[in-house]
């Protein structure tokens, strides 16, 4: 024991049998402790109230209470091994800005690393955690520490946060094989849990309990048995991560409430994706949920939640709903391709449910058991086996009043005479019926059709929908564009089901355009939109720039060769060989016709007859560039010869 003794070094020391191997208190500061051997002590390595002291390179074993032991200080522990101790490996309380990395810690026989009451500020990281008998890395009541970059191992926890231990920084560790939790947060909250890997946890990837204001992102989750679980905890942020192959995806319960989950893959789980029991206010959205082998989505008992813009695809059930499950609110999200229904609710009313795309499911959404007073609106039921079913409820209603109207139904065969937007009959199904089917916005045809070439460069696009037509939220963004991404200048214009499109100088000659309009650009008067963007080529028509002799030019000398100038290099068209100069009387002179880059030469084979005038005429077909568009129309001019 050394007290109030500064600058000591204790290296190569064999020490063992004692009660303390090495203590220090007081101000005994900047001291080196350093590849010693310190065995089947009481206490391996004791510091109280000692600060920036290096403790490395010792092998610390089978000591009976703890390997090394900080109180008040602020000390480096790196590169030792730390194994078979009978509590903690490492032990602080009320310790602050200490750094442990790069050490071995493993088989101790209740904690590798302990943190105590108001330790805080310390960096733990690069160590190899593996083997304790309960915990790799527990902190109690313990701050703003940072933990990194750890393989954490074949512990019971791996990490465990436990009463107040708030503002923790868990990042980039290995975390895997742990008996019950990869990670573990109790009446802990305001931590961040980021780009974590943690696989094959028996019992869970990340747990909460009584634990709010977390932030739990890009991590791996993997074939954990829950991948997060949160119980009594709200407020929190599940976002990025990649949960794959675990019994559940996500699973909140017994009031976890006003928690938001986003932009996560959430596939392959055994059971559900995401599954909530008695929690609300929860937000839903943008995850890509998948290939899960019960509910995409399950909601039990829970209400108020919010579910939309999610990818929910091939589960056996997509969103499912029972036990008094109300309230919810579900919109924009895909659901396709699940096994079973694309959405069923039992024992659950007043849910809205609308601006879904439900596709090829066995049944598109089926409201089962004591479901009343749900909503069912502008959704798109598309080649589903059964598109709607209601086996029990009153009160549902699949359509509201105009302008909102019902649902898009793949399979709806009535007619929309009055070009309203919503079919002139009920779209009927087992158990109820929409009244006011939407009629989803198409293109019938469009002027020029799609590929045309020689467009003239004064041509008015038109595009003709199935039914009448108003600007959409993004009118605006209606383009024509040329290959290399220039956007014309255009006006647009609507009338009754029609689209008019017009350059305002004009279609430049001999080039290709690119007609789009996003697929929110137009709607019709129920508001229905186009399925996806819709595009449409054309290619201007070639046009001739001049003409020497110029049309009407006199006393033209008789070898003049003709020299025509294209917009574009040109190649021989079809009607190449029907180009001709012919005299008033419709004698055709004999000539020979040749191209080069965007000219056209011609020359008379016996001169051209003095004092004649002759007319030049080249057919619409006879010349194309390299995108085959051709003239607009057939060209003439004339010119005399001189005298």
């Amino acid at each position: 024991m050394i007290g109030d003794n500064k600058n000591n070094v204790f290296s190569g020391n064999n020490i063992k049998n004692t009660t303390y191997g090495i203590y220090l208190t007081g101000t005994s500061n900047n001291t080196k402790i350093s590849s010693n051997k310190i065995e089947n002590n009481s206490f391996g390595i004791l510091l109280n109230d000692s600060n920036n002291t290096i403790i490395s390179g010792n092998t610390i074993a089978n000591n009976k209470d703890k390997g090394i032991s900080l109180c008040g200080s602020n000390n480096t522990i790196i590169k030792n091994k730390i194994t078979n101790n009978k509590y903690y490996g490492i032990y602080l309380q009320d310790t602050y800005r200490c750094k442990i990395t790069n050490n071995n810690i493993t088989n101790n026989n209740q904690t590798g690393i302990y943190l105590d009451g108001y330790s805080s500020k310390n960096t733990i990281s690069g160590n190899n955690i593996t083997n304790n008998k309960w915990y790799g890395i527990h902190l109690y009541n313990s701050s703003n520490n940072t933990i990194s970059n750890n393989n954490i191992k074949n512990n019971t926890y791996g990490i465990y946060l436990y009463w107040y231990s708030s503002n923790n920084t868990i990042y980039n560790n290995n975390i895997t094989n742990n008996t019950y939790y990869g990670i573990d947060l109790r009446y802990s909250s305001n931590n961040t849990i980021s780009n974590n890997n943690i696989t094959n946890n028996t019992y869970y990837g990340i747990d909460l309990s009584d634990s709010e204001y977390n932030k739990i992102y890009n991590n791996n989750i993997t074939n954990n048995g829950l991948g997060i679980d949160l119980y009594d905890s709200s407020n929190n942020t599940i976002y990025n991560n990649t949960i794959t192959n675990n019994k559940y995806g996500i699973y909140l319960y017994w009031d976890s409430s006003n928690n938001t989950i986003y932009n996560n893959t959430i596939k392959n789980n055994g059971n559900d994706g995401i599954y909530l029991s008695d929690s609300e206010y929860n937000k839903i959205y943008n995850n890509n949920i998948t290939n899960n082998g019960n509910d995409g989505i399950g909601l039990y008992d829970s209400s108020n939640n919010t579910i939309y813009n999610n990818n929910i695809t091939n589960n056996k059930y997509g969103i499912y709903l029972y036990w008094d499950s109300s309230n919810n609110t579900i919109y924009n999200n895909t659901i396709k391709n699940n096994g079973n229904d694309g959405i069923y609710l039992s024992d659950s009313e007043y849910n809205k449910i609308y601006n879904n795309n439900i596709t090829n499911n066995k049944y598109g959404i089926l409201l089962g058991e004591s479901s009343n007073n749900n909503r069912v609106y502008r959704n798109s039921f598309i080649g589903n086996g059964v598109q709607a079913q209601v086996d029990s409820g009153t009160g549902n209603l699949f359509n509201l009043a105009k302008p909102t109207g019902g649902n898009y139904w793949s399979d709806y065969t009535g007619k929309d005479l009055d070009g309203d937007g919503f079919g002139d009959t009920p779209y009927t199904f087992m158990g109820g019926q929409d009244n006011l089917p939407l009629i989803l916005l198409k293109i019938n045809s469009i002027d020029p059709a799609n590929g045309a070439v020689s467009v003239p460069k004064t041509k008015t696009i038109t595009i003709t929908f199935n039914a009448n037509i108003v600007a959409g939220p993004n009118y605006a963004n209606i383009t024509v564009k040329m290959a290399n991404g220039t956007a014309k200048t255009i006006t647009k214009s609507i009338s009754g089901n029609k689209l008019y499109i017009k350059a305002t100088y004009g279609w430049n000659p001999g080039v290709k355009f690119i007609v789009t309009i996003p697929k929110n650009a137009i709607k019709n008067n129920a508001g229905s939109m186009l399925a996806s963007d819709f595009k449409s080529t054309f290619t201007a028509a070639v046009a001739v720039n001049f003409i020497d002799p110029a049309n009407g030019a006199v006393s033209v000398p008789k070898t003049k060769t003709i020299v025509v100038t294209f917009s574009n290099n040109i190649l021989a068209g079809p009607d190449y060989n029907k180009i001709t100069v012919k005299l008033p009387d419709g004698t055709a002179k004999a000539i020979t016709k040749t191209i080069s880059g965007n000219k056209l030469y011609i020359k008379a084979t016996y001169n051209w007859n003095p004092g004649v005038k002759f007319t030049v005429t080249i057919p619409k077909n006879a010349i194309k560039n390299n995108a085959g568009s051709m003239l607009a129309a057939d060209f003439k001019s004339t010119f005399t010869a001189a005298s």
